[in-house]
């Protein structure tokens, strides 16, 4: 991939042709509608919202924490990946 500058920072397109800042962008409003279902579900089930409050950020904390430990444990799995002797830059 090669970078593109656009005024302060570098774009890269990735296999979709979507810009990472769109592609963090997008993540980061569905984390959000995580956090606010969990938080509403809590809520509904307990009728307390200072404890589906906390219900629903320790959750997603501890969702996203979760979620590195298991990236990082992928990267150690071969199955799936194509491997190449030389890197190519597109």
């Amino acid at each position: 991939m090669r970078g593109k500058r656009d005024g302060l920072s570098v774009t890269f397109r990735n296999y979709t042709g979507e810009t990472w800042i769109r592609l963090i962008i997008q993540s980061a409003t569905w984390r959000v509608g995580g956090v606010l279902l969990a938080i509403l579900l809590a809520w509904l089930m307990t009728g307390n919202l200072l404890l589906g409050l906390e219900f629903g950020l320790v959750y997603n904390t501890v969702r996203f924490f979760t979620y590195l430990i298991h990236q990082r444990l992928w990267q150690y799995v071969g199955w799936g990946t194509k491997r190449t002797s030389e890197t190519t830059d597109r």
